[in-house]
């Protein structure tokens, strides 16, 4: 059974550590009553620092360099003390002014000691920052988890996980949840408060739903209360999610879908990996959020043939992949698809029904009054059959799996999984499918009000051509995308184009990630470098001769401006579990991503459905009529009683030559026992042989459909009449 991160009773969140915490205010209070006394100066100056510390979110860079500074105060005040020894003599001055109550002469000694403790201020700021103790929920934001009892949060716990288990019902109409639910009392459903949700982070604004804890960076217009919050006006912007497998992609993405849930969003989960783990921890937050409305594929078909007849086209026209069928991707195949999808009698419906008109004697019958159409029809009859069989090949190789009851605007979410290993041939043109049909729905199926969320997880296995495209359209249109991968080189060839539609770029652990971390712009960084000897004495032919010939030189250390990334790439690359580096407009900055709170007993309960509910059967296909046996002419039959009396008094006369001026008459045709005829039609007496039953190919016998069985409509259902 899966395993999901669970979060710790509100309870159990505190301190790290209460004795060090305490520890660290007593030394705090100990060093600022020192310093405010023997170095008011440096204290104040400290304190600066400590204020500019703890508001800057590139704390690290800002640290680096006031350690540096409290490292070379310490040196100078040291060797100071070494060589000079100025204390002692400044002590006993402050204690013989004090002692006889020279104040004039005990202010002046005291400012020489404070002048004399300045190499301390730099040390100061970093003592404050490191005996300032901070609480956990301090680092999270200014909100403060409840705090209960163990039973009672348990209890809790267990009242959300039955609330959630019954949205299942509702939800899903392929397989109901009444065994998991035996024995749940539905009192205690009924006790739940409705504000209850364990998908809310204590300390979030009620406006601004939290990605996570914010760390450092520049994004200082995201955080609210201390966490990285992504606001609705930004969340209509495009993404991308970039990470190494075990790292937190996966949670970041649901994460995201929760996100916009909450902020009334449609949530489209498209995963071209089709991971069962991820619809069951999709199912069960979307259960939690009390979404009624919400489809799983592969569990039930979608339809694919919503729209206008144009964007069908354009959908079908995908399917032909022009590396290996370049021919058809041109005007023929745009020419014999658009035949068969704006035939007079409509779209079509169905699979089926699409593969049925791509047929001659079809077109044929249902363009008979359009003369132009029957010119097309005639030029395209050598690539009807070739069109056909791969148009045959990929629909069967779905297995009906776009001949279903409901799309896109039939759903609040939806999880869809393509799984790549079963579907390895057909899975890149099913999603290239359903991204062009997520197109159609954005622009023309949607309310232009309404705004929806599609996330692409493993982007590259679309091997996609019109992303770019795509992005620009449903942007206008109220569609965000979030393509996700799992390094910059599996996002496919329009992986630059891609990134440069997405406005914002969430990285977790990466090996490569620095074409993306260009879009946060470089920064101007003063470095260190050594000089080996003097360059104002010696000439270049000296400095670079070798060094084992040279004397004694030495290092002249030199400070020059440089130009650097302003996120590092060592620092992408040594993320931790849930880390993420956040890029959006030429700044970014580091987060901890919340993992979603969700109880276990709920995932075990949606993993288990998504493993044990059975998939969509596909369409029945569609049955021939059998062949009708042709009625016989009186004339034929009089002849036929004509050439058995013959037969009767001399059968070599049937072969005589026929009288002048007669036509001959043609040899009997015999109907074979593998002829499909229709059940008790043309029954002779037992005695007579169908062979012996000659049938001429001008006159055929009436069927006697009397005993004739029509077929079960429940087996058998014809798409074409």
């Amino acid at each position: 059974m899966m395993q999901v991160q669970q979060p710790r009773p509100p309870s159990q969140v505190s301190a790290a550590n209460p004795s060090l915490f305490l520890v660290k205010s007593i030394l705090l209070i100990v060093v600022l009553v020192l310093s405010l006394l023997l170095a008011f100066p440096s204290a104040f100056i400290g304190g600066l620092l400590w204020l500019r510390t703890i508001t800057l979110r590139d704390a690290r860079e800002w640290m680096r360099g006031t350690t540096a500074a409290a490292i070379f105060g310490l040196i100078v005040y040291g060797l100071w003390i070494w060589l000079a020894d100025p204390l002692p003599g400044l002590w006993n001055a402050l204690t013989f002014d004090l002692a006889h109550h020279l104040w004039t002469a005990f202010e002046h000694t005291g400012a020489l000691l404070w002048a004399f403790n300045l190499w301390l201020a730099p040390a100061c700021g970093v003592l404050y920052v490191a005996l300032t103790p901070r609480r956990e929920d301090q680092r999270r934001g200014s909100g403060q988890p409840k705090q209960m009892p163990q039973a009672d949060y348990e209890r809790e716990e267990n009242e959300q996980t039955t609330q959630a288990l019954v949205q299942f019902e509702g939800m899903l109409a392929t397989k109901p949840l009444a065994a998991s639910l035996e024995g749940v009392a539905s009192s205690s459903v009924a006790a739940v408060s409705p504000a209850l949700s364990s998908l809310v982070v204590p300390g979030a604004q009620p406006s601004y739903e939290a990605l996570g804890s914010y760390i450092q960076g520049e994004l200082d217009s995201w955080v609210f209360g201390g966490e990285l919050c992504v606001p609705p006006d930004w969340l209509e912007l495009h993404g991308i999610v970039i990470g190494e497998p075990k790292f937190g992609k996966t949670w970041t993405l649901l994460r995201l879908a929760v996100i916009a849930r909450l902020y009334g969003y449609r949530v489209i989960y498209l995963d071209m990996k089709g991971s069962r783990k991820t619809a069951a921890l999709f199912l069960a937050a979307m259960s939690m959020l009390k979404v009624r409305r919400m489809k799983i594929y592969p569990l039930e078909a979608y339809d694919g043939f919503r729209g206008t007849p144009k964007s069908l086209f354009n959908r079908l026209m995908e399917q032909i992949d022009p590396r290996t069928h370049p021919f058809y991707k041109g005007g023929v195949g745009s020419s014999l698809l658009s035949l068969a999808v704006n035939a007079p009698v409509g779209m079509p419906k169905n699979s089926y029904e699409l593969l049925e008109r791509l047929n001659y004697d079809w077109l044929k019958a249902a363009y008979s009054t359009d003369a132009q159409a029957m010119r097309e029809i005639e030029a395209l009859v050598p690539h009807i059959d070739g069109l056909q069989l791969v148009m045959a090949g990929f629909f069967r190789g779905i297995a009906g799996g776009l001949d279903g009851q409901w799309a896109y605007e039939d759903v609040d979410a939806a999880y869809i999984g393509i799984d790549s290993i079963a579907h390895k041939e057909e899975a890149a043109l099913m999603g290239r499918y359903l991204l062009d049909d997520a197109a159609d729905f954005a622009t023309a199926r949607k309310p232009a009000d309404e705004r929806v969320l599609l996330i692409i997880d493993e982007f590259g296995g679309l091997r996609s051509k019109n992303a770019t495209s795509l992005y620009e359209k449903i942007r206008e249109s109220g569609m965000a995308v979030y393509a996700s991968g799992q390094s910059y080189q599996t996002l496919g060839d329009e992986r630059d184009s891609l990134l440069a539609a997405s406005s914002i770029k969430i990285l977790h652990r990466t090996g490569n990630p620095k074409p993306i971390l260009e879009y946060a712009g470089e920064r101007e960084r003063y470095t260190y470098t050594r000089m080996v000897g003097d360059a104002e004495t010696e000439s270049d032919e000296e400095m670079f001769h070798p060094l084992a010939n040279q004397v004694a030189h030495r290092m002249v250390p030199m400070m020059r401006p440089q130009k650097e990334l302003a996120v590092l790439v060592e620092d992408v690359q040594q993320l931790e579990l849930g880390q993420v580096a956040v890029i959006s407009g030429g700044k970014g900055g580091f987060a901890q991503v919340y993992p979603l709170a969700i109880p276990h007993h709920l995932t075990e309960t949606a993993a288990r459905f998504i493993a044990t509910a059975p998939k969509f059967k596909p369409l029945p296909p569609p049955t021939l009529p059998p062949p009708a046996p042709k009625p016989l002419k009186k004339k034929i039959a009089a002849s036929n009683n004509t050439n058995k009396n013959s037969n009767t008094n001399n059968k070599p006369k049937q072969k005589a030559a026929a009288a002048p001026g007669q036509n001959p008459t043609p040899p009997p045709t015999t109907v074979s026992r593998k002829q499909s005829l229709p059940q008790n039609a043309g029954k002779q007496p037992a005695a007579q042989s169908p062979q012996q039953q000659p049938v001429t190919p001008q006159a055929t016998t009436p069927p006697a459909t009397a005993n004739a069985q029509p077929p079960d409509d429940d087996d058998v259902i014809d798409f074409f009449n």
